[in-house]
């Protein structure tokens, strides 16, 4: 029994050791926080991108499944999308979204930068008259 307890924790102090990395491992103490994490550069790749709001869903012709690949090329916020390049944002989509014109992300656009601005009334406005468009073409 013994000797099972052993293999026990040395088969979880080798999984810490390759999860957490040997120098965050042994250089933790329970004073310190774990900033020596954040330094790992597994952890870093990821800091890259910004994470998907749903900021972006909020507009009208965004599908919350669109808002990973929009984030993908660093649009993730309103201000973001307002400054995107059209056919950067149409390139990032079409393989999934093949549907989606230039017209509409246009329109996504103005959207975003009605919005960043706080013109509420306005984004109403343009939201109400693309769903009677889209009402009018089913």
């Amino acid at each position: 029994m013994t000797e099972y307890i052993r293999f026990a924790g040395f088969v979880l102090a080798s999984m810490a050791i390759f999860v957490l990395g040997k120098d965050v491992l042994l250089n933790w103490r329970k004073d310190e926080t774990i900033e020596s994490v954040k330094d790992d550069k597994r952890t870093q790749e990821f800091d890259d991108k910004p994470e998907p709001t749903n900021e972006l869903a909020s507009l009208n012709g965004i599908n919350p499944d669109m808002l990973p690949l929009l984030a993908a090329i660093k649009i993730s916020t309103f201000s973001d999308l307002e400054l995107a390049d059209e056919d950067d944002v149409k390139r990032a989509i079409e393989k999934q979204f093949p549907g989606v014109t230039l017209s509409e992300i246009k329109l996504w656009i103005r959207q975003a930068s009605l919005a960043e601005q706080e013109r509420w009334d306005e984004l109403d406005r343009l939201k109400d008259a693309m769903q009677k468009a889209r009402a009018k073409h089913m």
